[in-house]
């Protein structure tokens, strides 16, 4: 437990995101008709957009009112 498991755990999870936005978006276009496409991908993105707000809000406070080692008991 130390920086360099922080640094390496923030490494892998950045890959992880970087592997999963082309994916996801590769999906949601093979599933939609084109006359639903331009809603979808709208949906898609308003997700994402609250999902990282809702994350950096709730990460906030976890760590301000517990500690920041709370953020990893998820």
């Amino acid at each position: 437990t130390g920086p360099a498991l922080l640094i390496a755990g923030r490494g892998l999870s950045g890959a992880g995101a970087a592997l999963i936005t082309p994916a996801t978006l590769s999906i949601l276009v093979h599933l939609t008709t084109p006359e639903h496409r331009a809603r979808a991908l709208a949906s898609w993105t308003l997700a994402i957009g609250l999902g990282g707000l809702a994350g950096n809000l709730g990460g906030g406070l976890i760590g301000q009112y517990l500690s920041w080692r709370a953020l990893f008991a998820v």
